[in-house]
């Protein structure tokens, strides 16, 4: 869930976090103020259902996007919604205190991605790397 007040938080730290990552790993240039705000732009337009449906279609003709678009995709149609946030909910954080409420899943395929979203199940899929 959204709450509307916050959404300015949310869009200041999208852009100061796209802003300040590197071109290339291992590089110093950033991607700067503008690729940070198009960013910012494109996670508002996601939270409106119409264009998040359009969004999420167009990932599916993308060569790159397609496989993970398609996991998402058959996950959404299977797993309901509440079911995924329980999964989510009783996934233990990797490391207790750190403000993370779940420990981060990767996913490998339509299968996997569906079993995130299953309660029980979704402690099956490896763990993704830790990253602070």
């Amino acid at each position: 869930m959204h709450y509307p007040l916050d959404a300015s938080d949310q869009l200041g730290a999208t852009v100061r976090r796209v802003a300040d990552s590197l071109v290339h790993p291992g590089g110093k240039e950033t991607k700067g103020l503008t690729s940070g705000m198009v960013a910012a732009l494109f996670g508002l337009v996601e939270d409106v259902p119409v264009a998040r449906a359009m969004v999420e279609t167009a990932k599916l003709f993308d060569p790159r996007q397609r496989p993970k678009a398609a996991a998402a995709l058959a996950k959404s149609l299977t797993v309901p919604i509440a079911a995924s946030k329980v999964a989510e909910w009783t996934d233990p954080p990797r490391l207790p205190f750190s403000g993370t409420p779940t420990t981060k899943r990767k996913p490998q395929g339509i299968w996997e991605n569906i079993e995130t979203g299953v309660p029980g199940l979704r402690q099956r899929v490896k763990k993704a790397p830790y990253q602070h």
